[in-house]
C-alpha cells in the first residue's frame, strides 16, 4: 500500500515543481529580454535568420505557458502559487519549519495576487487564443514584457520566502553566459563584420586583410595593435 505523503512532503514537492517552472521561465525571459533590447545592427542579424525570429516567438509562448501554470487559479494547475501559499498558511504551526512562517506576509501575497488579476487574466487569454488554441480570430489585447517581468518577480519572491522558511535556502536565478543566446548573437555579428571586411578587401583587390581591423572585430575590448 502506497504511503500517503505528509504535509512537509507535499510542500517540498510543490516547491520543487514551482522552482523548475520559475527556473525555466527565468531562462526563457532573460533570453527574450536580451533579444528585445538589441542594438540596430544586431536586430538586423536576428531578422536575417528565420530560426532566430522563430526562437523569439517560441520563448514568448513558453513564458506564457509556464507563468499560467504558476499563477492561474485553475483546478488543473495543482502546483500554482495560490495553492502553495494556502498550504503554507494551513501548516504554519507545524514543527518542520526552520524559520517562522509569517502569516501577514502570506496574506500580503494573496492580496497581491488579487491585484494582479487583470494581468493574469490577459496572460490566460494569450495562452488560450494565441498559444494553446489559436482560433484565427482578431483579438484586441496585449501583455507587455515589463508586465511579464513583474509577474515573474512575484513568483520568485513567493518561492524564496516559503523555501527559506522550510529549508533555510534561497535561490539566485543565474545562468552562465555561455548557456544564453548572447554569445550566439555576438558570434553571428562578428561573422557578418568579417564577411563584410573580406568583400571590402576583395573589391579593392587586396590579397590580405589588415590584422588590426580583424582584431577590433574578434577582440574589441583588447584593442591589440598587431604591428607593435
Amino acid at each position: 500500500m502506497k504511503k500517503e505523503k505528509g504535509s512537509k512532503e507535499l510542500i517540498e514537492e510543490h516547491l520543487t515543481v514551482v522552482r523548475r517552472l520559475i527556473m525555466d521561465t527565468e531562462y526563457h525571459f532573460t533570453n527574450l529580454e536580451f533579444l528585445y533590447h538589441l542594438n540596430e545592427e544586431d536586430k538586423k542579424i536576428v531578422s536575417g535568420f528565420m530560426v532566430l525570429r522563430n526562437y523569439r516567438s517560441i520563448l514568448w509562448h513558453l513564458i506564457v505557458l509556464d507563468l499560467n501554470k504558476l499563477l492561474n487559479n485553475n483546478k488543473n494547475d495543482k502546483f500554482n502559487l495560490g495553492r502553495l501559499i494556502k498550504r503554507a498558511k494551513e501548516n504554519r504551526y507545524k514543527q518542520f519549519w526552520k524559520h517562522p512562517v509569517e502569516f501577514s506576509l502570506l496574506n500580503a501575497y494573496e492580496e497581491y495576487l488579487i491585484k494582479l488579476e487583470d494581468q493574469i487574466s490577459r496572460l490566460n487569454e494569450v495562452r488560450d487564443k494565441h498559444v494553446a488554441h489559436f482560433d484565427n480570430k482578431e483579438v484586441n489585447f496585449s501583455i507587455s514584457l515589463p508586465e511579464l517581468k513583474v509577474l515573474l518577480s512575484f513568483c520568485k519572491d513567493v518561492y524564496n520566502s516559503i523555501n527559506y522558511c522550510l529549508a533555510d535556502i534561497t535561490t539566485h536565478w543565474y545562468f552562465p553566459e555561455m548557456d544564453m543566446i548572447n554569445p550566439v548573437i555576438f558570434n553571428l555579428s562578428n561573422y557578418s563584420k568579417i564577411r563584410n571586411l573580406f568583400y571590402e578587401n576583395l573589391t579593392k583587390h587586396k590579397s590580405t586583410i589588415d590584422m588590426n581591423q580583424l582584431s577590433k572585430i574578434i577582440r574589441p575590448q583588447a584593442q591589440v595593435n598587431v604591428d607593435e
